[in-house]
């Protein structure tokens, strides 16, 4: 007899509760790594953006436009967490407020 549960069973099945699992393991970084990895891009695109601001006042870079560039690859980065933030709690919403 078919049964449709068998062509769907996947291979493995990854445990958000396992930490300090490496992506070589599982084939695929989890959630939380690439969460981390996002918020972490952007907190480095801000120093950098800060770096490059302090070294235009100190006189050190005298192109100005490699400022206002830092600044605004910065600014798409945080735009892009918090969408993605924003995202999710939409998605944590709509999960709690379904009927099982």
């Amino acid at each position: 007899m078919f049964n449709p549960i068998d062509i769907v069973k996947p291979n493995k099945i990854a445990s958000p509760f396992v930490e300090n699992r490496s992506v070589s393991e599982s084939g695929m970084a989890s959630f939380g790594e690439v969460l981390k990895n996002v918020v972490g891009s952007a907190n480095s695109k801000l120093l950098e953006a800060g770096d490059i601001s302090r070294k235009v006042a100190s006189g050190e870079v005298k192109d100005i436009n490699q400022v206002v560039f830092a600044w605004q690859e910065a600014g798409l980065t945080l735009k892009m967490v918090r969408s993605i933030t924003q995202k999710l709690i939409e998605g944590a919403k709509t999960l709690f407020q379904t009927n099982i």
